[in-house]
């Protein structure tokens, strides 16, 4: 009686092995599908449509193909060797370095203007035409928001896609009286396919290694995400990171020398927030660098009206401008 038991024990966790192995092939089998099915909508229309009445549409992305597209980053990245914060620990990070404070519903947010409160999901570009980052809970990452071809190599994974477009290309080129010029996928990368995919995984690689493990070089990453860190220091008065700080200061200062004083001093509410760190920055270096920002500073001082930060800069200016 016990051994007919013990068989039957052996035969359901042997059929619920076979189920939950079964299942995971099934998933997989249904995200493949759901990647090359997307893949088809993307080729099908393009990076962009331009017409003679006006400029066209590109495909939608909303927050069903997000997560189709982070699920497929994710992937490539884990597949580097990058390891999440616990969640946890990401939390802590995101307020340190965001301000923003994740609740239990927040899965997508942008950590580029912290005033919206995403009830709908966030367009890839905003008005610049820059590229929008966000911060996905699920996977406790900061990303660009991609199109899927931009991260997967559909001519070499999915050879009928390819020829799909260069059907569509060819039919278009043959009709010369189409009102409307499709951007294809194949003509939009500046370097071979696959490269590009790479240079753009290392990258994210790379920002989120920096942002939550410290590790990396700033200067490299700065260049390949000018905007977001920027951003990050002069309208998130993220100081904390002096090597960062220090390379946007010498960006305003070399592009943008009269708005200097959007890093050096902040209000809210009335109150006045120096930048101590900044200061320190331009104490450190050479004279004729930082005569440069002082310059900058002492332009704006008969326009400051907050006694404490003329006092502030005025004597900054008498100790440091020799």
């Amino acid at each position: 009686m016990i051994m007919k038991k013990t068989t039957n024990l052996i035969a359901i966790v042997i059929i619920f092995i076979i189920m939950f192995f079964a299942q995971e092939v099934l998933s997989k089998e249904n995200k493949k599908m759901n990647i090359e099915t997307v893949l088809q909508e993307e080729i099908e229309s393009g990076v962009s449509i331009s017409c003679e009445d006006g400029e066209g549409t590109s495909l939608e992305i909303d927050e069903e193909y997000f997560l189709l597209m982070s699920e497929v980053i994710n992937e490539k990245l884990i597949t580097k060797g990058f390891k999440p914060l616990e969640e946890r620990m990401f939390i802590k990070k995101v307020y340190d370095i965001f301000h923003i404070v994740l609740d239990k519903d927040i899965k997508v947010f942008s950590v580029e203007d912290v005033t919206e409160n995403y009830e709908e999901f966030p367009t890839k570009m905003d008005e610049g035409g820059i590229g929008l980052k966000v911060l996905d809970r699920r996977h406790r990452l900061i990303l660009d928001i991609y199109r899927l071809p931009e991260i997967v190599n559909y001519q070499n994974k999915y050879p009928k896609l390819k020829e799909l477009e260069n059907q569509l290309k060819k039919s278009q080129s043959k009709d010369k009286n189409h009102e409307c010029n499709i951007e294809w996928w194949q003509d939009f990368y500046d370097m071979d396919i696959e490269k590009y995919i790479e240079y753009e995984i290392d990258n994210t690689l790379a920002l989120n290694n920096y942002l939550f493990y410290r590790q990396g070089n700033i200067f490299n990453l700065f260049e390949n995400n000018k905007y977001f860190f920027i951003h990050l220091v002069v309208d998130n008065h993220y100081y904390n990171d002096l090597a960062l700080l220090e390379i946007v200061l010498d960006e305003y200062i070399n592009k943008f020398p009269s708005e200097i004083s959007e890093i050096l001093w902040s209000e809210n509410l009335g109150k006045i927030k120096i930048n101590k760190n900044a200061f320190q920055i331009i104490s450190r270096k050479n004279d004729k660098e930082r005569k440069r920002f002082l310059l900058e500073i002492k332009k704006d001082l008969d326009d400051i009206r907050d006694e404490y930060l003329k006092k502030y800069l005025e004597d900054y200016l008498m100790n440091n401008y020799t």
